[in-house]
């Protein structure tokens, strides 16, 4: 038999898929490796600073810090030292990015055509949120891969009733929330799946309750007692506080590959909506499974109870990124369902399929080439702009700027100084360089003159930073030190 549109006869076709698999990723270690030689930015660095000045003892990463953080990422920047090349921090994000597509494919070809699941791969691959935030020293990637691993290990329990998958079930909850906590509505959507799968079998309280036990009462104790012992007393490092339905709708529209332009917003909103809500509705009633109430919970539910409860204004694009690989898989499934059943519609399906991979290829072939924000590049600029040894530098944000200047001007030559002045410090003539700075979430377009405290600054460079992390920087040359 011949494979036709996203369904086949699996026996045939999936002949060469591990030839596929390898090829994708390697494509995708690839782009993730790439895009880690960008510039570290500002998060990255200031968990650096953390790991480097607060932690003293592996005790400290849980006692010692009294800021938001991800308590694996801190850790393997302690345990790594102080490196010049920050790619070794990347690394292991790079990694668990890469291993996030064979995870994807074992979750994925029991329940869709070699097609489809090709697809999905592919789309996981080139993902540009997915490129983006598995190629950074935070703790998405790590996070995505683990919460995958708890919804196989779990799978595979049921299926084989072997009790220790529930011990790998146990490690990869409490790791993938180490890494980041956000992973725990992955873990919840888990818990609310289990619950009614237990209530449908009905065999009886008792066991019903002895298996929810053995499942759950060992990861939901760690998380209980991480988040009233140690996350509660967090301070917030703070943000761009942006409207709630802005930040769903550049989601959505990261996902389909749309711009995250305004324009296309409410398009990106409708059309994902649209998109969910057919994955769960197809899995429901036609293939009548209760992977629905998964789905519906991990992309629905508990996002929306976790904003609820932690009640912060600070709302980004990246709080939702370790759903992305659920959603990929959610969509592969019902298009593979879709035109195994409905023949006439596979032409549309392929061409939303490629539509899909075009958007995130181009999204994230424009993020390799722009980048976080030319950090670096900056710091050689006015260092070769200033003829003194000592360059002093001030700025409009004391911690988007200053941050950045005392972590990449250790790269300067030995005889040359950098020196960032605070706001409420500065020299009576002023800085030699005033840095103006943008955030990832506003477009901004730098004036040519700038005027503080009586001194005139020039526009003498820029370094844009696209879409969804870093940090665009302006920088103006005091006109009396020209």
């Amino acid at each position: 038999m011949r494979m036709n549109g996203f369904s086949s006869n699996k026996g045939l076709s999936y002949r060469h898929f591990p030839l596929a698999l390898i090829i994708l990723s390697a494509w995708a270690l690839f782009l993730r490796l790439y895009a880690a030689t960008d510039n570290f930015w500002l998060d990255e660095i200031f968990t650096y600073f953390l790991a480097m000045n607060q932690v003293h003892s592996v005790s400290d990463i849980f006692t010692g810090i009294k800021v938001e953080h991800q308590f694996l990422v801190t850790l393997g920047m302690y345990l790594l030292g102080d490196q010049l090349n920050w790619v070794w921090y990347r690394l292991p994000s790079v990694i668990a990015g890469t291993g996030t597509i064979f995870l994807m494919a074992l979750a994925g070809y029991r329940r869709m055509g070699p097609a489809a699941l090709l697809f999905t791969l592919a789309l996981a691959a080139v993902s540009y949120p997915l490129v983006v935030y598995s190629s950074e020293a935070r703790g998405y990637a790590p996070a995505s891969f683990f919460s995958l691993a708890m919804f196989l290990f779990m799978e595979t329990y049921w299926r084989r009733g072997n009790e220790a998958y529930i011990l790998g079930f146990w490690v990869a909850t409490v790791l993938a929330v180490l890494y980041h906590p956000a992973a725990v509505c992955v873990y919840l959507s888990l818990g609310l799946w289990s619950l009614v799968r237990e209530w449908r079998r009905s065999g009886g309280l008792a066991r019903d309750v002895r298996e929810l036990v053995l499942l759950h009462a060992v990861p939901a104790a760690v998380i209980a007692y991480l988040y009233f012992t140690v996350m509660r007393q967090w301070d917030s490092v703070g943000g761009d506080v942006l409207p709630l339905m802005r930040v769903i709708g550049d989601t959505m529209a990261v996902v389909l590959g749309l711009p995250m332009q305004p324009e296309f917003r409410w398009w990106a909103l409708f059309g994902g909506c649209v998109l969910i809500t057919a994955g769960l509705v197809i899995l429901a009633r036609l293939v009548r499974s209760d992977r629905w109430i998964f789905y519906f919970s991990v992309l629905l539910l508990a996002p929306a109870l976790m904003l609820w409860v932690n009640n912060r204004p600070y709302i980004y694009v990246r709080y939702f990124i370790i759903q992305f690989p659920f959603l990929y898989l959610m969509v592969g499934e019902t298009l593979s369902i879709t035109a195994k059943r409905f023949k006439k519609v596979r032409v549309a399906i392929a061409g939303l399929g490629l539509l899909m991979l075009a958007g995130n290829s181009l999204a994230t072939a424009d993020f390799l080439r722009v980048g976080r924000g030319g950090y670096l590049k900056a710091v050689d600029y006015m260092a070769a702009s200033t003829p003194r040894q000592v360059v002093t530098v001030g700025g409009d944000h004391d911690f988007r700027n200053g941050l950045p200047i005392l972590f990449y001007s250790r790269y300067l030559p030995k005889n040359r100084r950098m020196v960032y002045f605070r706001m409420n410090s500065w020299p009576p003539e002023g800085p030699d360089w005033l840095i103006l700075h943008n955030t990832c979430s506003e477009e901004f377009t730098p004036p040519k003159i700038a005027k503080i405290r009586g001194k005139t600054y020039l526009l003498a460079k820029s370094y844009p930073v696209l879409g969804l992390s870093g940090v665009g920087w302006h920088l103006y040359r005091n006109e009396a030190s020209r």
